[in-house]
């Protein structure tokens, strides 16, 4: 009789660790979840990765087979703006590619005018000048004089430009970005993407580059 109610003792107790650890807020229910959520991550990435990885690059790849990370950006969000130089430092020390996508949030009532600046200095073949020009800018208390900056990054033909910000074919391009965005479950900036996941805030620029290092 005695070792039957110890039976059900440890029955009981292991029961309870069991509960316990499996629980979502638990051990092993915390790491379940994750997994699932990493998973589901990567499903998501898989599907629009071809076309994710397409954008503009900061740093050319040395090898087509090399998987960038893929950054969603802000030109007006301060923590674009402080991160950049460790994202510009990881990729130089990688010799990896960073593919810029727009994400301009509805707080920052310039950001969306500087996505649109950006694409149409690509269309001219000076996206690189103008993402530099744009990340490093620092008063946004006022519009900017978007024909300077223009010419600051190395556009001439001021009067193209102009014409492309408010161009169908600009705002498709921004409507692109924002529907990937969508597609992965981006909600703020600076958001990284690689094969591996996805990388929220400025303090995952490490992980973000050690992912893609992992992928192929």
């Amino acid at each position: 009789m005695r070792d039957r109610l110890n039976a059900l003792a440890n029955l009981a107790i292991l029961a309870t660790l069991a509960v316990m650890l499996l629980r979502p807020n638990g051990p092993i229910g915390a790491w379940v979840a994750e997994r699932k959520q990493t998973h589901e991550s990567q499903r998501r990435i898989a599907l629009v990765w071809d076309v994710l990885a397409e954008g503009p690059s900061l740093l050319r790849f040395v090898d087509s087979e090399i998987a960038p990370v893929v950054e969603f950006i802000d030109y007006q969000c301060p923590g674009c703006k402080s991160v950049a130089p460790q994202v510009e430092a990881a990729a130089g020390d990688a010799r990896r590619g960073v593919v810029i996508r727009h994400f301009p949030l509805s707080i920052h009532d310039y950001a969306e005018p500087a996505a649109r600046a950006a694409i149409c200095a690509e269309d001219e073949g000076k996206f690189e000048s103008m993402h530099q020009k744009l990340i490093t800018l620092s008063d946004w208390s006022r519009p900017p004089d978007w024909v300077a900056v223009a010419l600051s990054a190395g556009i001439h033909d001021v009067e193209v430009f102009a014409s492309c910000l408010m161009s169908e074919s600009t705002e498709r391009r921004l409507k692109d970005d924002r529907r990937l965005a969508d597609a992965l479950g981006v909600r703020g900036t600076p958001t990284f993407v690689t094969p591996g996941g996805i990388f929220f805030g400025g303090g995952e620029v490490e992980a973000a580059f050690r992912s893609a290092g992992q992928a192929r």
